[in-house]
């Protein structure tokens, strides 16, 4: 993943199953720790910050397919695709990104899944 960042390229996130883990939160947990199912260092080197698992999965992921025009930020226009999560992402210890859950995701503006996170007071 750094090789790539560093030379430039805009990395995709992927949640591609079979092929990757289906949770996109595990996905970028692996992208920042490197290390394998047993916790063995895998490739440290290569590591991704945070962020930048956070912005493959959200900026990388749209314009692998060319829609970055409509997806990939929350700003007027786009379709408001976001996940409400149980922590910080950006705040927690990065050992814990994937024990995060999702209390609510929106797609194209509209609610699709809610455990209650959505509810405002």
């Amino acid at each position: 993943m750094r090789s790539f960042l560093d030379a430039g390229l805009v990395l995709p996130g992927s949640s591609d199953a079979p092929v990757v883990a289906s949770d996109p939160l595990l996905s970028i947990h692996d992208m920042v720790n490197r290390r394998t199912a047993s916790g063995a260092p895998i490739g440290p080197h290569e590591a991704a910050t945070v962020r930048e698992a956070l912005t493959a999965y959200k900026v990388g992921s749209a314009h692998a397919v060319h829609e970055e025009y409509v997806k990939g930020t929350l700003a007027r226009g786009m379709l408001a695709d976001f996940a409400v999560l149980s922590d910080d992402l950006l705040g927690v210890a990065r050992e814990r990104i994937g024990r995060l859950t999702v209390g609510a995701t929106v797609v194209g503006g509209r609610i699709a899944h809610d455990t209650g996170a959505l509810t405002v007071s």
